[in-house]
């Protein structure tokens, strides 16, 4: 798998202050967590852009005390030995960090949920990252512990749910969490017409033989770290909404990984119904990550 070499962590003031927002903070640690265990390079991005300012004028210093805060926040990193930068940008926060991503100078991106009016919500700018941006998103709830329980992972077979298994295997292995993976299958009008014709012991037999394919399916794209992580695999049929939205109210985990849907290579369309309907209620930190051909609208 393909470990990340830059990182770049959205930084914002906590409303009404200097000072940086809980959620900027956070998303920071957790960079800084995994810049540790990757050696990637950081890059602390902060927008400028306002409403209120004409943005042909030069704005793209932030507040002498903000920039201090934020300058503190590079030296921690580097104390570490992680090769820290700070960008200023007069666009948009999320166009700031999908063009980025778009230019290949960061292949994640990790934010913090900034709305403290909705402490469990995500912020307009949030909710447009994850929409446009190219490059795996990662957004840290400052309200949720860190990564060290449970991490829950959302696969529908595709080499994009390939790709989440395998990045939530890390992660787990990483901070010791244990490792759930979901996948919902919805029946077909082959299964339909199958059912019509054998009994209910027939039906029991060929179910349970198709859901230990898609296990074995799941434990194949793993590789050597299911020995080491013994991954907990939560098969049914069922939407992929409701399997998710349950293994939430179960398990509550730290993390989600799951991953976006697009068609090949149209540009405009955004994430999928599932991940469109969810990322706004998920009530913990969440990680998204989109096909490979993926066709972000800012590129247009």
């Amino acid at each position: 798998m393909k470990l990340y070499r830059s990182i770049a962590v959205g930084v914002s003031p906590m409303s009404g202050t200097d000072s940086l927002s809980e959620g900027s903070r956070r998303a920071a640690e957790q960079a800084r967590w995994l810049a540790e265990r990757t050696g990637a390079s950081l890059a602390l991005v902060h927008s400028t852009w306002s409403e209120q300012v004409d943005q042909d004028e030069e704005t793209t210093v932030a507040s002498p005390a903000f920039a201090a805060s934020v300058e503190a926040l590079a030296n921690e990193c580097s104390k570490t030995g992680i090769s820290t930068k700070i960008h200023y940008s007069l666009d948009r926060p999320w166009l700031a960090l999908t063009k980025r991503a778009l230019a290949s100078e960061s292949d994640l991106v990790i934010v913090g949920k900034h709305d403290e009016s909705m402490p469990r919500g995500l912020g307009i700018n949030t909710v447009n990252l994850l929409r446009n941006c190219p490059a795996p998103v990662w957004v840290v709830d400052p309200h949720t512990d860190r990564l060290g329980k449970c991490i829950l992972a959302a696969t529908d077979l595709s080499p994009v749910g390939e790709r989440v298994t395998q990045m939530a295997a890390y992660l787990a292995l990483e901070s010791a969490s244990e490792l759930h993976i979901v996948h919902a299958w919805q029946r077909g009008m082959a299964d339909q017409l199958h059912r019509d014709l054998e009994s209910d012991e027939e039906a029991a037999v060929r179910i349970s033989a198709k859901e230990s394919e898609i296990c074995e399916r799941i434990l194949a794209g793993l590789k050597d770290t299911e020995e080491r992580l013994q991954p907990k695999l939560h098969i049914g049929c069922t939407s992929p909404q409701l399997a998710i939205e349950e293994g939430l109210e179960v398990l509550r985990p730290e993390l989600v990984v799951m991953g976006t849907l697009s068609r090949t290579g149209i540009s405009g369309l955004l994430i999928g119904n599932t991940a469109e309907r969810l990322v706004g209620s998920i009530p913990c930190s969440l990680l998204t990550i989109k096909p490979a051909d993926f066709v972000s609208p800012v590129a247009d």
